[in-house]
């Protein structure tokens, strides 16, 4: 198993993955192909998002998508992880690991002063939180949300 950039080639497999990840994490929202093309289409163009995969005997098994922001008030940029998802008959493997530490390779090579990210989507969020928290990743203050769909 090893982590690489996706390629255009792995547009379907990268598409597939959010479906699911929307359709486990995010449920009662509708999930969008046309955004997820849209999305990949823009990390082929302009590297912003970037969107790292797993892939272990020529499949896909994982993805991990992350954007590079810029401060508003001080200097310098962070990072973001804003995906992280494993098929579910890899959990388990190195899948994440493997995700998380290009992640930090790959934030440190941009010379990113932080990154940010972390599990808010309500599936599993202790066991992903534990696993990020391993990579050297602290948790700081409380991430709310409202939802605004039902008015």
């Amino acid at each position: 198993m090893y982590v690489r950039l996706g390629l255009k080639s792995d547009e379907d497999a990268v598409v597939a993955m959010t479906r699911e990840a929307c359709a486990e994490g995010l449920p009662g929202r509708e999930f969008s192909e046309d955004a997820a093309r849209a999305t990949y289409a823009k990390y082929l163009e302009t590297a912003n998002p970037t969107i790292f995969v797993a892939e272990s005997g020529g499949n896909i098994v994982g993805a991990l998508m992350a954007s590079i922001s810029e401060y508003w008030f001080t200097c310098g940029h962070f990072t973001s992880q804003e995906l992280l998802f494993v098929k579910p008959e890899c959990r388990g493997s190195r899948a994440a690991a493997l995700l998380l530490s290009h992640l930090v390779a790959w934030s440190k090579s941009l010379e990113a002063r932080e990154i940010t990210g972390g599990a808010d989507n309500g599936l599993h969020n202790d066991i992903a939180t534990r696993t990020i928290e391993r990579f050297g990743f602290q948790r700081v203050g409380h991430f709310l949300k409202r939802d605004l769909s039902n008015g």
